[in-house]
Order: structure tokens, then sequence, then C-alpha cells
């Protein structure tokens, strides 16, 4: 009896498994690490349900976390958001305050995406700030 409650278990596991797994993603080129994924670099096999088109529109646009060659399966592991600001990069550091903006340049001491607090030196008075991420080389300081 517990034999066969055993294998009724994983037979029901596996088809439930089954019917909800998601839907695969392939390389159609190489992508070294940091390359930002375009509609071209990727096919996506429907499989289930779901849609292909929506799982598309969660890998275009992000970058690669590591290489992926071509014909590999793409996983939402193996992706992140871009990166925005790079380190060493000259980036426009604003402040806000009431009606008042004032901007300047800096220097990035590390890297980051959108949301991201980073470290930038402003290159005028030497000092290090944070700030968060809010644009491409684009730097808010609060």
């Amino acid at each position: 009896m517990r034999v066969f409650l055993s294998l009724l278990t994983a037979g029901l596991i596996a088809a439930t498994a089954s019917a909800v797994s998601a839907a695969e993603v392939t390389a159609v080129n190489t992508m070294m690490r940091g390359t930002v994924i375009g509609p071209a670099d990727i096919t996506v096999t429907p499989q289930g349900y779901e849609n292909p088109e929506a799982v598309r529109q969660q890998f275009v646009g992000m970058q690669t976390s590591r290489t992926v060659y071509a014909g590999h399966k793409l996983t939402l592991a193996s992706i992140e958001p871009p990166v925005l600001v790079k380190r060493n990069r000259m980036v426009t550091l604003s402040y806000n305050m009431g009606g008042l903006t004032i901007t300047t340049y800096g220097r990035a001491l590390s890297e980051g995406a959108q949301g991201d607090i980073v470290d930038i030196m402003n290159v005028d008075s030497k000092i290090r700030v944070k700030g968060i991420v809010v644009g491409p080389d684009k730097v808010m300081v609060q």
C-alpha cells in the first residue's frame, strides 16, 4: 500500500510539474556577459498555457549575467537589469530641494542599474557622495 501511494504521489507531482512548466527561452546568438538582450537575440518556445510574448518581454532589455552560447537556454537566473552607470565613467549628479536643482558632474566609483545606490566622486570638490541611479549616466543625490 505504501509503495502504491508513493508511486501515485510521484505521478501526481510529475503531472503537475509538466502542466506548469515554463516556456523555453533559447539564445539565437552567443551573448557575452553584459550583453543587452534584443528581440532578435532569443526564441521562445511555449510550453503549457504561458503567453510567449509575455515571456519574451521579461527577457528583452535585460542583460546577461554570464556568457550564454547560441542554442543554450536562458533562465531568469542568467539575466539581470542593465547597468546604466559604469565604474570610472563621468555621470551627471543632480540634487533637488524644493524648486532648486543643482547639477554637476562626478566620476562613478561603482556601477549600478536603475534604482541602485552608487558611490560618486564630485570632480570639483573631490568629495565622495552616494546617489541613486535614475537613468543612463545620471545619478540623483539626496
